[in-house]
This record gives structure tokens, sequence and C-alpha cells, in this order.
């Protein structure tokens, strides 16, 4: 029996709907790692506020992302993707800020998983006398499996304490104190506040202050990873295993040359190179794929931060990788 057209079109409308939540979820991004850091009167009275994101293995790309952000802010300061170790800025013109409600909403297209932004914030900083305040609150984009809070205190600040409690600091070879919070499997639109106080006498900014200077913003993007760091035993056997096969064939060519110097004078005949041998022979030749390309050392085990594939100690805290 077949049900009136009254009843089938509620039900057509609910299997379209459904269908339609589902292809959402399915193509929606998710955030494998996220770093958040904020620099208090780094170079600037206000807060720098910097995202760096990487997306998940499995989103396809390339992909549209949006981020929520505070509704007064009024300009980004950056919005880049990652090629490798380096960043390339996306064009003004491609990126549509939105504002709606209280929040203002950055949308823009990536062709790479690794994602930054960059902006300053003058109204989650308060001042009285000495004493200041940092009111922050985050709202994920996307769910994001891991996420790492990471409050940089500025020069000569004393008395440093966050709301939540720091999971663990480090300080940087320019003597700065780095204040970090670990946070996992957050949901998309799940919101966290962090505050912090901290004492100042003075209101120069920390660049000013850093002897020797040092550049106006961190390093640039790097791919993040999830992978244990390094062990240094392993790598010196790899070096030593690559000593030894150096000299085995140092000493195979000067055999070699030996014989060919004794060999009598003449024609020589050489077998003949198959399809396979060639096709073997170009592709020893050939550039690694991008897969293989801008891969890092895993995290800092001191601070969280990545590492660069050929960095022998953190750029961040100075700890050695392990």
């Amino acid at each position: 029996m077949i049900a009136p057209l009254k009843y089938r079109l509620p039900l057509l409308l609910l299997l379209f709907v459904s269908s339609a939540l589902l292809v959402k979820a399915q193509t929606e991004p998710q955030i494998q790692n996220l770093l958040v850091e904020l620099w208090p009167e780094f170079d600037r009275p206000e807060v720098l506020v910097i995202y760096r994101v990487q997306l998940s293995d499995d989103t396809p790309l390339p992909t549209t992302v949006t981020f929520p952000l505070p509704g007064y802010i009024e300009t980004m300061n950056a919005v880049a993707y990652g090629e490798g170790n380096d960043l390339i800025s996306i064009d003004e013109n491609e990126i549509d800020i939105t504002h709606r409600d209280d929040a203002l909403f950055v949308t823009f297209s990536t062709p790479s998983p690794l994602v930054q932004l960059e902006y300053y914030d003058g109204e989650i900083i308060s001042r009285q006398d000495q004493t200041r305040t940092l009111d922050y609150t985050f709202t994920a984009p996307y769910a994001i499996d891991n996420a790492i809070f990471q409050f940089q205190g500025p020069s000569q600040a004393t008395d440093f304490s966050l709301e939540p409690a720091a999971d663990n600091t480090f300080v940087d070879p320019n003597g700065l104190t780095y204040n970090v919070i670990n946070e996992s499997n957050l949901a998309a639109g799940a919101s966290r506040t962090i505050v912090a106080t901290y004492q100042r006498p003075t209101d120069a900014l920390t660049l000013q202050l850093l002897t020797p200077p040092v550049s106006e913003h961190a390093e640039d993007v790097l791919p993040l990873t999830t992978e244990p760091p390094v062990d240094s035993t392993n790598t010196i056997i790899a070096y030593s295993l690559a000593g030894v096969g150096t000299l085995l064939i140092l000493g195979a060519v000067g055999h070699w040359w030996w014989n060919r110097s004794r060999a009598p004078s003449g024609p020589v005949r050489r077998p003949a190179v198959s399809s396979r041998d060639r096709a073997t022979r170009a592709g020893s030749g050939r550039k690694p794929s991008s897969q293989t390309e801008g891969k890092t050392g895993g995290f800092c085990y001191q601070c969280g931060t990545p590492l660069r594939a050929d960095a022998n100690f953190c750029h961040k805290c100075g700890a050695e990788r392990r």
C-alpha cells in the first residue's frame, strides 16, 4: 500500500535534510593539531594572537575553512598557508570577512593542510598601574584533536599567574617565559576562557628590550606532528652505518679502477640495457615526492613546540632534541 502524498512529502523532506547533514559531516574539515600563541605587549601594546593549524590527514584539499573571531577585530595581520617550511600569504581579495552578530568570520580556501592566522587584539588586555590582566576566550571552529595554548610572558613581567593553571612552562633563548596549557578532543563550537595576570613596571615593548633584537614574529608555520622525538642513539647508529657504506663504495671504486688500468686495450663489449633497467635507472634519479618533503622531527619534549627535521635543539626553549 502506497502512503498518501501528504505523508510522503514530510518523509522525503526528512530524508533530504538527513542526507545534507551527512554530506556536511563527511566534508567538514577537522583540525588535527592547533597551536594558539598569545604575545602581549610584544611589538605593539595590544596582544598578538597567532593560530597555527594542521588539518587532519583525511581532509580533501583544496578546502575552504572558516575561523570565528571577536567581532571588534577590524583587520587581519596575516592569513597564510604552509608550503613545506614556508608561508605563502593569501591575497586579501581571496579572503571573505563577514560580521555576524557579535562575531567576525574569516573564510578562505587553502591548498595545504597547514594554515596560519595572525591578528592584534587590544580588548582582551587591561592595565591598572603595574597590573596587567589578559582575558582570552577561544571558540573551536571545527573539532580539534590536540590544542596547545601558549602565553608569552613580556620582558620584565613578574608574578605571572594563569587560570586554569599552566601544564608546563619553559624559557626561550631570549629569556622570555612561556606558559603552556594543553587541551584535547575539543568539539566544534566549544569555548575555552583563559585569564592571565602579571605585574610589569614598564610600558616599553618586549621587542625593544630584547638584546640582541629578534624578528617581529615567531618561526614560520611548521608541520605539526604527534610522532615521538627522534632517538639520538638511532641517529648515531645511522650515521655510522652510512660512513661504513661510504668506505665500502670507495674501496669498490678503487678496486675497479685498479683492474681497469691492468686490462688490455681494445674494444669492450657491454651488455645490452633492457627497458626495465632504463626505467629503474631513470626512476632512481627522481626527486622525492611532496609527501616526503617538509617533514619535521616531532614536538619538543620540554615545551611542545614542533621541531624542524634538521634541528638539534628546540628554537623556543633551547632544549636538546631527544
